[in-house]
């Protein structure tokens, strides 16, 4: 699980300005937007695989998630606190195969949302700080990974 970050914009905790860099007249900055990339070594199960099996399988599916999110997250080195997070996702694949967005999209949009919770780098994920876009899938054989792409804003 690697990752990493990208910084667009900075600013001043002391003095509240915006900044091209990571110095201040006053100090270091603290980045303001920025781009990281979260990467999984899997793929999370299908909603459908989950939903109509034993609870605890969708239950120990879910924690697997969270804790992988959890820790993908600290690899990429996100910043904390978030005050919005946009996020999009590519799933890779090893098989050409029809697959129904909304069955992998579900199950990772929860997890990556409770993940940044539980986290502490977002107070919660409700619609005005935390929004999923889409999935995209992606063929390569014998590969199956997913990577996240988090476009956020820190707090002020």
């Amino acid at each position: 699980m690697t990752g990493g970050s990208e910084t667009t914009a900075w600013w001043c905790e002391q003095c509240g300005e915006s900044l091209p860099t990571s110095k201040c007249e006053h100090g270091p900055a603290r980045p303001h937007t920025g781009v990281s990339r979260v990467h999984l070594p899997l793929v999370p199960q299908s909603f459908n695989q989950t939903r109509y099996g034993h609870w605890t399988r969708a239950w120990k599916a879910t924690t697997e998630l969270n804790e992988a999110l959890g820790y993908a997250l600290l690899a990429a080195r996100v910043p904390r606190p978030l005050a919005v997070v946009r996020a999009e996702a590519t799933m890779t694949f090893p098989t050409r195969r029809r697959r129904d967005e909304g069955n992998f999209r579900t199950p990772l949009e929860k997890a990556l949302g409770d993940a940044l919770v539980a986290g502490r780098f977002l107070a919660d994920d409700t619609p005005d700080q935390f929004r999923f876009g889409g999935v995209l899938f992606a063929v390569s054989p014998g590969e199956t990974r997913t990577e996240v792409l988090l476009t956020w804003e820190t707090k002020q």
